[in-house]
C-alpha cells in the first residue's frame, strides 16, 4: 500500500507536511494536548511551524521544530 493511502487514515487535528513534488507525507507534527483545525492559522518560517491550537477550554500560540 503506497504512503498517500496511508495518509488517509492519520488522525484527525494533527497538522501533517506534504511533499508538493509528489503529494507523500514528508512528517507529521505533534503538539501533545493540543489540537488543530484546517481553519486556524499555521505559519512555517526558518524551520519552525507556528500555529494557532486549543486544548478544548483555552487557546494558545504554538510552535514546533521541523
Amino acid at each position: 500500500m503506497d504512503q498517500r493511502s496511508n495518509f488517509a487514515r492519520k488522525p484527525q487535528n494533527k497538522p501533517v507536511l506534504i511533499s508538493a513534488k509528489d503529494g507523500l507525507l514528508l512528517k507529521e507534527i505533534e503538539f501533545e494536548k493540543f489540537s488543530l483545525s484546517a481553519d486556524q492559522i499555521m505559519l512555517v518560517s526558518g524551520g519552525r511551524f507556528y500555529a494557532v491550537a486549543n486544548d478544548g477550554a483555552k487557546i494558545y500560540a504554538v510552535c514546533a521544530e521541523i
